[in-house]
């Protein structure tokens, strides 16, 4: 699961990666961490310490930590809601691209339009908690507001 705001923990990027296979023992190899950061574009970043990231970077390191841990589902919790124009850019080119390369089931919760116009294919759309309508992108967000 990816949320709003990236939690990071203490150290590198690299420790991060590392922290979900090893609860599970098992120990992600360098290569694949390498590979993992090149999913989400922050190549060379395996030694950064997390404090010195910017807010896009910190939501992909976020990305890749969830996606080392090779989840059947991807749940999004609104995962550039706290971002700027660019950077929430920045991650929905990430997020598009790791689904592309990857066989992963994806949800994402939002509430901009326009994000879901440019991510989805699929949508069900909630008011109040209840389901009022799923189908296609278009068919939904032209019918009805998402407001």
């Amino acid at each position: 699961m990816v949320m709003q705001r990236p939690f990071l923990f203490p150290g590198t990027v690299a420790d991060n990666l590392r922290f979900g296979p090893k609860a599970h023992g098992e120990d992600l190899d360098d290569e694949t961490i390498l590979h993992l950061l090149k999913s989400v574009d922050l190549q060379g970043y395996e030694n950064r310490d997390v404090n010195d990231l910017s807010g896009g970077e910190a939501q992909r390191v976020n990305l890749a930590r969830t996606l080392a841990n090779r989840p059947e589902a991807l749940l999004l919790d609104e995962p550039t809601s706290s971002l700027d124009q660019a950077a929430r850019e920045e991650v929905e080119e990430t997020i598009l691209s790791t689904l592309q390369e990857q066989s992963v089931t994806c949800i994402l919760v939002t509430h901009d339009q326009q994000q879901v116009r440019r991510l989805t294919n699929r949508v069900l759309l909630l008011r109040k908690g209840q389901l009022v309508a799923e189908g296609l992108v278009e068919d939904i967000l032209n019918a009805q507001s998402m407001d």
